[in-house]
């Protein structure tokens, strides 16, 4: 999968977003409904065109601030354009700054991007195959009134951050690690609490390979107030021991808009873009194929294919990729284990979900749930187990208090018939859930697949409880016909050519 690719859907929301509302659009035709004087260029209607030769024309020979107003209220650059003169470009929205191409700041030229100028919930937002490059990394980056240091590749990202463990650091450009040779452990070893800014750029054919130390990805952890975003990582070859994730093995902070490609490889806490997880994740996704807990007889950590254990939210994420455990895991496409109080939403996993061994909990979306909520959210991948397990089409086990809503699975749910030590283990398999033993449940509008998922049994949508509450089969085509009862038009779509007519979210629908 090209890099570019990668942030499609988990970008997706955003894109819905930015693409309903007024905007100052910076691109290749010509300029309309725009007032530009004094290095000012100002909107005269909710929807106006800056050219982008007329822009760096004007950054040639002075400073320049784009500014929303006349009811556009974001800034939206969908067009490319490079300036080599030492002066300023600042973009100064509403709402949004979003880029859609290519910029590159070729001289010692500066940029300033504030969002949220007199609004609420905008972001700064790069979409596929946009970035913004500096040249120079002399060159000035103001962010929302903070000033970041540019670094210009990884090793200048590791010194940086080693310098100053609380700083705000830009990536300024793509690296392609393909001839580095492998690490030996991860690049940013120290904990880091301040914001990386990846600012749409991709770091390609990482490879660590660390059997020895926990916790590895390309940070080993942040602390808390730690924040990655705006980063792409493609084609990864990761190994680790415990807390294993392609961006980072053990996260305190916070994780925006970023994405993984490639393998991923532990014993505990694997995930294909974070190990652990303990606050927030939002707009990122993995298409990492994922393997953890292989060869031990001892508990073992989950293994989920975008965080092996979470806790805190998720939402409008997704993974791809397909997850691998051994004995004693629990394995989820998703998480592999959704705990203390974890909140999912508006998220989904299509990637199959397969243990050859004994003592497992897994699930098409989460492998274990405990006193965690999960709703508007889906799984389509198949999920295979042996005996001594608990499988669900949607989530393994719920041995705790949880609350599942508004959401449905698809997958083929399946286990094997292998004894262990001639002793008949028992299967607890459901359509939707392995086995639910919560105290106090509030699983409300859940759904699986009759047909696709192979529990063609109405009654089975648990596999210890018979007609469990708020669970429902539905055939192939009910699924297809239109959107199960509870489902909220304004969060779920249904078309034909779209996720194979299944339900899908709007703010975060598959590609097509």
């Amino acid at each position: 999968m090209r890099a570019q690719h990668l942030f499609v859907v988990a970008m997706a929301a955003l894109l819905a977003t930015t693409s309903v509302r007024a905007s100052v659009e910076i691109n290749a035709n010509p300029t309309k409904n725009m007032n530009c004087s004094a290095g000012v260029c100002a909107p005269t209607a909710k929807n106006a065109v800056l050219n982008t030769t007329d822009l760096a024309n004007m950054l040639a020979t002075s400073d320049v601030k784009v500014m929303t107003g006349s009811g556009a209220v974001t800034i939206t650059v969908s067009g490319s354009f490079s300036w080599t003169s030492a002066h300023r470009l600042t973009l100064d929205a509403y709402y949004n700054v979003s880029f859609r191409a290519p910029v590159v700041v070729a001289g010692q030229g500066a940029v300033t991007i504030t969002t949220n100028d007199g609004g609420t919930g905008g972001d700064l937002i790069f979409f596929p195959g946009a970035k913004l490059d500096f040249w120079d990394t002399s060159s000035s980056l103001t962010i929302n009134g903070n000033d970041y240091t540019l670094e210009g590749d990884l090793k200048a990202l590791a010194e940086g951050v080693r310098a100053n463990l609380y700083g705000r650091l830009a990536l300024v450009r793509d690296e392609d690690l393909a001839t580095h040779g492998q690490y030996k452990a991860s690049p940013v070893k120290p904990w880091f609490g301040g914001i990386f800014e990846g600012l749409g750029h991709t770091i390609d054919h990482l490879v660590i390979k660390d059997d020895h130390r926990g916790n590895c990805g390309l940070f080993k952890h942040t602390a808390g107030g730690g924040v990655l975003r705006d980063i792409t990582l493609a084609h990864v070859d990761i190994s680790g021991r415990d807390g294993v994730g392609a961006l980072v093995g053990n996260s305190n902070g916070s994780i925006f808009n970023s994405s993984a490609s490639g393998v991923v490889r532990g014993g505990a806490y694997v995930g294909g873009l974070a190990g652990t997880m303990f606050t927030t994740m939002a707009n990122s996704s993995a298409a990492v194929s994922v393997y953890g807990g292989w060869g031990t007889r001892e508990t073992l950590g989950p293994v989920g294919g975008l965080v092996g254990n979470a806790s805190g939210t998720i939402m409008r994420s997704h993974s791809t990729g397909d997850v691998n455990g051994g004995a004693y895991v629990t394995l989820g496409s998703l998480v592999g284990n959704a705990a203390s109080r974890l909140h999912i939403s508006e998220s989904y996993a299509t990637g199959s979900v397969t243990s050859a061994e004994v003592r497992t909990s897994a699930g098409g979306f989460v492998g274990l749930g405990s006193y965690a909520t999960i709703e508007n959210s889906y799984s389509l991948g198949s999920v295979t187990t042996n005996l001594d397990t608990q499988i669900g089409g949607f989530i393994g086990g719920t041995p705790s208090d949880i609350t599942i809503k508004t959401s449905y699975s698809t997958g083929m749910v399946t286990s094997g018939s292998k004894n262990i030590d001639h002793i008949r283990r028992k299967i607890f398999l459901g359509g939707f859930v392995g086995r639910d033993t919560a105290d106090s449940r509030d699983v409300t509008d859940a759904y699986w697949d009759l047909d696709t998922s192979g529990v063609t049994d109405p009654a089975q949508g648990a596999g210890n409880i018979k007609n469990d509450p708020g669970i429902t089969g539905l055939t192939d085509a009910q699924l297809k016909s239109g959107l199960p009862a509870g489902f909220d038009p304004n969060i779920w779509g249904q078309n034909p050519s779209i996720n194979n007519g299944y339900p899908y979210l709007l703010n975060n629908p598959p590609p097509r």
